[in-house]
């Protein structure tokens, strides 16, 4: 049986960038850029009598929306676009010309050129 435990909902931007940059192998001339702005925006969920009950504990983003495609969540590569990246690359052909290929055969993918070289 799976145990069922509390959910706390946050916004991507939420929380702080930690600084790394005393860490021995960071390179203090490195430009360093984050997408965390500190958004207090939280839910709160909870298990009772079988049902989920959320409680919106702060309902404001200190932030506009932006766009679904600059979500992580929505750059990810289903397993068809996958498999035609690594035919690609095994072909050596460069992240650039892998993301051209994914828009031609699906003009509404998300992915990036960073997407495809972290693949």
């Amino acid at each position: 049986m799976i145990r069922e435990k509390n959910i706390t909902i946050k916004c991507d931007f939420g929380g702080k960038y930690q600084e790394v940059r005393n860490h021995p192998m960071a390179i203090k001339e490195d430009k360093i850029s984050s997408r965390l702005n500190n958004c207090p925006f939280e839910i709160y969920g909870k298990k009772v009598d079988g049902k989920w009950r959320f409680v919106v504990n702060v309902p404001n983003h200190n932030h506009p929306a932006s766009p679904l495609e600059e979500h992580p969540m929505h750059q990810c590569l289903d397993e068809t676009q996958f498999g035609s990246v690594i035919a690609l690359t095994q072909a050596s052909a460069r992240p650039h010309t892998v993301l051209s290929s994914l828009l031609q055969k699906d003009p509404d993918t998300a992915a990036s050129s960073q997407n495809i070289s972290n693949s």
